[in-house]
């Protein structure tokens, strides 16, 4: 009787876990935009979605290097270093936005996409 009990109690647990369908393989990949590596946030992501972000950086024409410091004042400068490749070897641009030591998540993200958007 116990080990039926056991039986049914993990067949009900671990059901779920099969019972998924599975996810539809869909090209999310843009024609005619450019292939970017980078480790972008979410909200970078749905902010600047005309770019297609890849996960292998030999796929990319252009990979993205962040860095980020301490200010004297208390906040964070952050500096994006931007290489070409493939088609766009030997274009390299660097780019960076500073925040105050009071700014907010909210503020810091809005500069950070500002900040790539007009790259």
């Amino acid at each position: 009787m116990k080990r039926f009990i056991l039986q049914a109690i993990l067949l009900v647990l671990f059901s779920p876990c099969f019972s998924q369908e599975p996810a539809a393989k869909s090209n999310t990949l843009r024609k005619d935009a450019l292939n970017v590596f980078m480790e972008a946030s979410d909200y970078i992501r749905r902010e600047i979605p005309y770019v297609n972000y890849v996960r292998d950086i030999r796929d990319a024409g252009v990979y993205i290097i962040s860095t980020y410091q301490r200010t004297g004042s208390g906040g964070w400068e952050y500096t994006y270093f931007l290489v070409g490749q493939h088609e766009y070897t030997g274009m390299r641009d660097t780019v960076s936005f500073v925040t105050t030591p009071d700014e907010t998540t909210e503020g810091r993200r809005e500069k950070e996409v500002n900040t790539l958007r007009w790259v």
